[in-house]
């Protein structure tokens, strides 16, 4: 059953996203799962439902999450919770075996990572995400490095612009860039949604969603290196993963999901499939590192349920044998 997640405190309740498919990806075989990003707990609760053979280690980085997720009905011989960023999921899984979670023969059948920012993160000001609900200009999804804030200060119009370009698509990145410059220091949120409210020009502003929406996403992708972390984890979960486990990743703009699927197009081409002249050598196999499990997105019962998934895709490969993609 994929619901919102069960017991966590007041304030955090969080949406899974195409739960349900998630679940059935994950619905046999024994061994690890690695929810790369617990949040809620919601997708590591019903996986468990549908295979408790598994041993679930959950990782997050924000402190509000693992606080809420220590909470999740799940047997405690079967569940570990650590603060971590998804990147450092190998180190993550030593560890777990180091404290005699999982043994250390046990193998890593399941990594997910439900990428983006969870509801809890949004809906609360403090967090510094929304552009609807004022709050201070803080971003971060963990405790540490800088701030929205601290980050606009530290760069110049021309580097915001190409922040606001290269993270958000915005057309208006220099407009939108030099007007927050000449506002001086921005303390808030609030503060920063009117500047780039009043630097949209009025045609544009009619046409599409919120005015501050691509600036903010920018903005959050930077102060968190969210594309950096990204690629950190597919190469280290694929590297963790045994023959036979299955890797999901549920992306929700094109910068992910492009990182997303040219990792996964490298592991499920031999080397002679790919593109420009190779060939394969004697010594390696025809069988791709790992085949395509396939791409789902939310259908519409889900998007009347819970509409902030309307972007999100889900990716899924399974792994066939241990040659790396890079090899």
């Amino acid at each position: 059953m994929c619901r919102d997640h069960l017991g966590a405190p007041e304030g955090f309740q969080h949406q899974p996203v195409l739960c349900a498919e998630v679940a059935s990806l994950f619905s046999t075989g024994s061994g690890l799962l690695v929810d790369a990003t617990f949040g809620g707990g919601g997708h590591s609760k019903a996986i468990f439902e549908q295979n408790p053979n598994l041993s679930v280690l959950g990782l997050d980085r924000d402190r509000s999450a693992v606080l809420a997720g220590e909470t999740v009905s799940l047997p405690l011989d079967r569940f570990m919770l650590r603060l971590s960023e998804f990147a450092d999921i190998a180190q993550a899984v030593h560890d777990a075996r180091d404290a005699g979670f999982v043994g250390a023969e046990t193998p890593v059948i399941g990594v997910l990572a439900d990428l983006g920012v969870s509801s809890p993160q949004i809906d609360t000001p403090e967090r510094g995400f929304s552009y609807q609900r004022s709050g201070p200009l803080d971003m971060r999804m963990g405790s540490t490095g800088r701030t929205a804030r601290e980050l606009i200060d530290e760069l110049d119009a021309g580097e915001l612009a190409d922040i606001l370009w290269r993270f958000g698509d915005e057309k208006f990145s220099r407009r939108i860039a030099r007007s927050i410059k000449d506002a001086g220091s921005i303390q808030t949120t609030g503060q920063l949604a009117d500047i780039v409210e009043g630097a949209v020009p009025g045609a544009a502003r009619k046409r599409r969603g919120h005015p501050a929406a691509r600036t903010f996403q920018a903005l959050r992708i930077a102060v968190n290196d969210e594309l950096g972390q990204l690629e950190a984890l597919l190469d280290a979960a694929w590297e963790t993963l045994a023959v036979g486990g299955r890797f999901a990743v549920i992306s929700y703009h094109s910068l992910e999901d492009r990182l997303v699927k040219r990792a996964f197009r490298s592991w499920t081409q031999t080397a002679g499939t790919g593109r420009g002249p190779e060939r394969l050598l004697p010594n390696q196999t025809s069988m791709p590192p790992a085949k395509s499990l396939g791409t789902w997105s939310p259908g519409p019962d889900e998007l009347t349920v819970n509409p902030r998934s309307r972007s999100a895709r889900l990716r899924a490969i399974e792994r066939q044998c241990e040659e790396s993609s890079n090899e």
